[in-house]
């Protein structure tokens, strides 16, 4: 699903320059690092 997020311009760089250091895409990257947090939110 498309979806429009609004993130400030320096913490979109290091998304995008983590994400291409790892292999992963910045969705990926957003959908691992969510998955991530929810699961610490509920364990």
């Amino acid at each position: 699903m498309r979806i429009n997020v609004t993130l400030p311009d320096d913490v979109l760089q290091r998304i995008d320059a983590f994400a291409e250091a790892h292999g992963y895409t910045r969705s990926g990257f957003l959908a691992k690092a969510v998955e991530k947090v929810m699961a610490l939110e509920t364990a």
